[in-house]
């Protein structure tokens, strides 16, 4: 039995945790034990599912080097808060150690958890593999660059990309492979979802309520469309990533760190517009099939310029998705076979790629079983499941 260490430190459920979830779920009955530090949050009850021995403390220190929200200008100013958790990541392990020993693997969630790959090569100097699931920042005249290159050379047995995108800005040291993200449905609670017009293109949009995610544009998008008459309709299911106590909040904004509304303020932005006949805001979704079996393509359009974990999701329904990538590879997004890229998330590019596919909606259902074929191709767990177990088994 493999004893294998993970560590996750973003506290709040999503798609990482939700990706990390899927391949432990499995492995558990494949020679695997599992153990736990984690950042406090709504991940606890997650992972508290496959394992009684967690670690949680209330942050983890990160360093952020992604294409999205690297640190430049008023970002460094992150950094205060990653300073003030290193006591209580260096305690995390220090416990870790105390309480559990030795592992036969470390294996990172996020290739932003530079100390916690520091520390696992000093307290258990075991084989690490780090999860790479953003697009990263890959200045190579950066001195930043070089220092975290420095630390993947010397500590991490192998780079774990989840699509071809993400392979291609990771650093190019050592050992890296590919293991697209899965799906599978796990029933939790059952939601009840109200239905749209038959005859409307029903679009979809699932995922937290932030700006690199794309929702102000889309919102955007459908105040442009009321001016076509169109019978396109939105159902919106997600809520804000993460709630700060007033006064941090406060300062967060002053400073233009986060730029998050709450769900109430995107339904009176939605009031505003004149557009609530067409946007519905379900909230947090638990049963999230019941959302898929409401649409007729998912609309991903986020700043990250890659495909994210809900288009998916929407394959495993044989939902087919519109996502803002640059240059789609075709192990995630096959253009205008599997779904639509789009170059830029505008709200006029966005209003004119609905009116498009308004205009032929029979294309969405082949787009659609093309889309099913392809997550059997790249996104099935059992199968992915088994190339993240033969890495285990060669590092």
């Amino acid at each position: 039995m493999k004893r294998v260490l993970y560590i996750d430190g973003v506290g709040v459920y999503g798609g990482a945790c939700r990706s990390l979830f899927e391949n432990i779920r499995l492995l558990k009955g494949k020679d695997v034990d599992p153990y736990f530090i984690i950042q406090k949050g709504s991940v606890l009850k997650y992972y508290g599912q496959l394992s009684n021995n967690i670690i949680s403390v209330l942050g983890i220190s990160r360093f952020d080097n992604t294409e999205y929200s690297y640190y430049k200008g008023i970002r460094w100013l992150i950094l205060l808060r990653e300073i003030f958790f290193i006591p209580f990541t260096l305690y995390a392990f220090i416990n870790a150690k105390l309480k559990w020993g030795k592992f036969d693997i470390i294996h990172v969630n996020e290739l932003t958890e530079i100390l916690p790959i520091l520390l696992s090569k000093f307290f258990f100097n075991a084989p690490i593999i780090v999860h790479c699931r953003s697009l990263y920042h890959n200045n190579q005249s950066s001195k930043r660059n070089k220092i975290i290159e420095l630390v993947l050379k010397k500590c991490v047995s192998c780079l774990i990309a989840i699509d071809q995108n993400v392979y291609d800005t990771i650093p190019k040291v050592g050992n890296r492979k590919i293991i697209n993200n899965s799906y599978s449905p796990i029933s939790l609670l059952s939601q009840d979802i109200p239905k749209s017009n038959s005859d409307s293109l029903r679009v979809g949009y699932v995922g937290s309520l932030s700006r690199m995610k794309g929702i102000y544009e889309l919102i955007e998008c459908f105040k442009l469309l009321k001016k076509d008459n169109l019978n396109i309709s939105l159902l919106v299911a997600g809520d804000v990533p993460k709630k700060y106590r007033w006064g941090l909040e406060f300062f967060l904004r002053k400073f233009k760190l986060i730029n998050q509304n709450s769900l109430q303020d995107f339904k009176d932005l939605v009031k505003v517009y004149r557009i609530e006949n067409k946007v519905t805001f379900l909230g947090h979704v638990n049963e999230i099939s019941q959302f898929y079996n409401k649409i007729d393509v998912l609309c991903f359009p986020s700043h990250l310029d890659a495909p994210g974990r809900p288009i998916i999701e929407a394959a495993y329904f044989s939902i087919p998705s519109i996502v803002t990538v640059r240059e789609p590879k075709e192990d995630t997004l096959i253009h205008k076979k599997t779904g639509i890229a789009i170059p830029t998330n505008e709200p006029k590019v966005l209003r004119s790629t609905l009116k498009e596919l308004q205009k032929n909606i029979d294309s969405l259902k082949n787009m659609g079983t093309n889309a099913k074929s392809l997550y059997l191709k790249n996104f099935e767990p059992k199968k992915n499941v088994n190339i993240l177990l033969d890495i285990y088994k060669n590092v």
